[in-house]
């Protein structure tokens, strides 16, 4: 089958989405960010006892630009800022730790728990939570961009 079209305003909006909706697109995706991080910020799990001496979860939570290794694209993505990763021991004789990836550790104990704790999920319920917010702000930039 070929649709032959002839309505040359037709193509040139048709043409001009194609570049406009791809191009807002890492904007979109910033907007949803921006609904999704504030949100896992505020429902970390937070332990204000004296004895707490690192990082709370609330304070590891980031969100990055990162380009795709199979295009020139770019895509936004959160997670958790691990540490000590780049100043690991290694050898033999390395001790056996979480401390390399602690704060990843923090986010499965509080997820899922541990046999002497009980879990805390907070990611998975306030992604889902606050999915249709965050797509709704993804689409509006993506309307603003195709209304332009």
């Amino acid at each position: 089958m070929r649709l032959d079209m002839h309505n040359d305003a037709l193509i040139e909006e048709l043409d001009g989405l194609a570049v406009r909706i791809p191009a807002a697109a890492p904007a979109a995706c910033e907007a949803m960010s921006n609904v999704v991080r504030p949100a896992l910020i505020a429902a970390a799990p937070y332990d204000g006892s004296p004895a707490h001496k690192d990082k709370h979860l609330k304070d590891i939570i980031v969100s990055t630009r990162r380009k795709r290794k199979t295009s020139d694209s770019e895509e936004r993505i959160i997670w958790i800022s691990p540490r000590g990763i780049k100043g690991s021991v290694k050898g033999p004789k390395a001790k056996k730790n979480w401390d390399a990836d602690k704060h990843i550790y923090k986010l499965v104990v509080s997820e899922f728990g541990r046999s002497n704790m009980a879990a805390r999920p907070f990611w998975g319920i306030t992604v889902v939570r606050k999915s249709d917010e965050a797509l709704a702000a993804g689409v509006k930039v993506l309307k603003e961009a195709a209304e332009k």
